[in-house]
């Protein structure tokens, strides 16, 4: 199933991170070619396949995470223990936020979205 995502909610997101990656803000990426920022990629830290567990949307800026394209890549295809470190330390910073929104979430059943069962 797919979930409509809003352009914009993920533009601010990178904004709001100025375009450096939530995971080492030093980590090498490149500029844009139509706008001098860095390349970052936003990524919903809740995944947006976990949308029909929640009574409301999760496609909001404070979910977002902004990552570089080598972190990205590494929170989807690395190995569990490897993503699970950046996962705990995104949720770190937004776990008090998410009930602004309406979303009840702890750390373990986000590690659970991600198939991360201690």
């Amino acid at each position: 199933k797919v979930y409509k995502r809003d352009k914009q909610t993920a533009i601010n997101a990178l904004s709001r991170a100025y375009f450096k990656c939530e995971i080492d803000s030093n980590h090498p990426t490149f500029k844009r070619k139509n706008v001098n920022v860095d390349y970052t990629e936003p990524h919903h830290l809740i995944p947006m396949a976990a949308q029909d567990y929640f009574e409301y949307t999760i496609d909001f800026a404070h979910n977002i995470a902004v990552l570089c394209p080598t972190c990205h890549r590494k929170i989807h295809y690395a190995q569990a223990h490897e993503k699970k470190d950046m996962i705990q330390h995104l949720f770190a910073s937004r776990k008090a936020g998410y009930a602004q929104y309406g979303i009840e979430i702890t750390e373990e059943l986000l590690l659970s979205f991600y198939k991360i069962l201690d």
